[in-house]
C-alpha cells in the first residue's frame, strides 16, 4: 500500500514494516523536533476519541504528511497505555475501529480485500454477492452482534458460507479491528516515555474521572437489583462494564427503568460508561424513549421480542421463573420477584399470571 493509504490503516502490518522501514523508534521520535507535528497529532487523536468519539480526519497530502499520520497512531497508543484503565482502553480502540470502518465502506473489494488479508480476517470475494464468510468464521466475528438481522439463522447459507455486501462485511471487520488495536493495550513503556506524557496522563485521568463520575452508580436510585430479570440484569452488567449494547439491549433497558420508576439521569447512569457513550445522543434517546420528547412512552418489550433479538438469558442463567410457560413479560417477573420479597408471592406466580404488565 501507498503511505498515504496507512496512514488511514494504521494498525495494519504494513503500516508498522513502513516505519521500521524509516529507522525510527519511538525515543527517536520524542526527541527530534522534526517529529513534533505528529506527537501532537497523537495527543490530538486521543483528546478527540475520548471527548468528541471520533478520530480527526486524516489528511495524507504526501509521504511526509502520511508518515506523520502513521507516527501519530504508535503516540496516540503510547499515551493511552500511560493509564491502563478498561473504560479508556474499549472507548478508544472502539472510535478507530469506527474511523477505519468509515474509510473502508468508501473503498473498492479489492482494497477490502487487501485490508481483510493484513489482518487475518477470514473473508472472500463471492461470486455473484460482494463478499462471502464461511458459517464458522461469521458465528466467532458476529458474537458481539445481538441484533436478530445478525443472527446465523437469518443469514442466507450456500455451501457452508454466507454472501454478504461489503456494507455488512466491513461492519463485521471493525469487529476485527477493534480487538487487534486493543488486544495488546496498554503497551510496556519505559519510565522516560511515561515522564514525557506525564502532562497527557493527568488530563487522562480528569477526563476519565469525569466520565465515570458524572453519572455514578449512586445515582441509580432505590430499585432491587436482585429482582431484574435476566435479560435486564445482563444488559445493564454489559453498560457497567463498558461492553457495547444492541439497539433493541438499549431500547428494552431504558424502557425497563422508566417503567420501574428510574429518573432520566439514573437512567442515563447505566450507559455513562459504554465506550460509545455520547451524552447529548443518549439524553436524547433516552428521553425520546420515555416520552419526555415525543410524548409517547414506549412499553417494555415482551420476552417474546427479548428472544427474537438473541437478548434472552433465561438458559445461561438456569432460571426457573423465566422457563414457567405463563411468564411472557420482564415486569411481570420484576413484579412476582417483589411480592416473594414481601413473602406474599408464590413461585408459580400466583395472582399474576392474569394480570396485565
Amino acid at each position: 500500500m501507498e503511505p498515504q493509504d496507512l496512514a488511514r490503516f494504521p494498525f495494519l502490518k504494513e503500516a508498522s514494516s513502513y516505519i521500521a522501514e524509516q529507522g525510527l523508534d519511538i525515543l527517536q521520535v520524542l526527541d527530534d523536533f522534526v517529529y513534533l507535528n505528529a506527537v501532537n497529532m497523537g495527543r490530538k487523536r486521543v483528546f478527540s476519541a475520548i471527548t468528541e468519539g471520533e478520530i480527526p480526519q486524516v489528511s495524507a497530502r504526501d509521504e511526509e504528511s502520511a508518515t506523520d499520520a502513521i507516527i501519530s497512531y504508535a503516540v496516540d497508543r503510547i499515551i493511552v497505555s500511560t493509564l491502563p484503565d478498561s473504560y479508556l482502553i474499549n472507548r478508544y480502540s472502539r472510535v478507530e475501529a469506527e474511523s477505519a470502518a468509515a474509510y473502508l465502506y468508501d473503498e473498492p473489494a479489492d482494497f477490502v480485500m487487501r485490508v481483510a488479508s493484513d489482518l487475518n480476517f477470514p473473508l472472500e470475494l463471492g461470486d455473484s454477492e460482494d463478499f462471502r464468510m464461511h458459517f464458522s468464521d461469521y458465528l466467532i466475528y458476529s458474537s458481539s452482534m445481538r441484533d436478530a438481522a445478525w443472527k446465523l439463522i437469518n443469514q442466507e447459507l450456500k455451501g457452508g458460507y454466507i454472501p454478504m455486501t461489503k456494507r455488512r462485511a466491513v461492519r463485521l471487520m471493525q469487529n476485527a479491528i477493534e480487538s487487534k488495536i486493543s488486544e495488546k493495550l496498554p503497551l510496556p513503556l519505559p519510565d522516560d516515555v511515561k515522564d514525557y506524557f506525564r502532562k497527557d496522563t493527568k488530563r487522562l485521568e480528569i477526563l476519565v474521572a469525569e466520565a465515570k463520575s458524572r453519572f455514578s452508580e449512586s445515582d441509580l436510585g432505590e430499585y432491587s437489583p436482585e429482582r431484574l430479570p435476566p435479560c435486564i440484569k445482563h444488559v445493564m452488567a454489559m453498560a457497567q462494564q463498558g461492553i457495547n449494547i444492541p439497539h433493541m439491549g438499549r431500547f428494552a433497558l431504558v424502557s425497563f427503568l422508566n417503567a420501574i420508576g428510574m429518573e432520566e439521569e439514573e437512567i442515563m447512569a447505566v450507559f455513562a460508561l459504554s465506550p460509545d457513550f455520547r451524552e447529548d445522543l443518549t439524553r436524547y434517546q433516552v428521553e425520546h424513549i420515555t416520552g419526555i420528547s415525543s410524548g409517547i412512552e414506549y412499553n417494555v418489550p415482551e420476552c417474546s421480542t427479548m428472544k427474537t433479538n438473541g437478548l434472552c438469558f433465561a438458559e445461561e442463567d438456569n432460571d426457573s421463573l423465566c422457563r414457567k410457560d405463563w411468564l411472557k413479560h420482564p415486569l411481570q417477573y420484576y413484579r412476582i420477584k417483589g411480592e416473594e420479597k414481601k413473602g406474599n408471592g408464590k413461585e408459580n406466580g400466583g395472582a399474576n399470571k392474569g394480570k396485565k404488565v
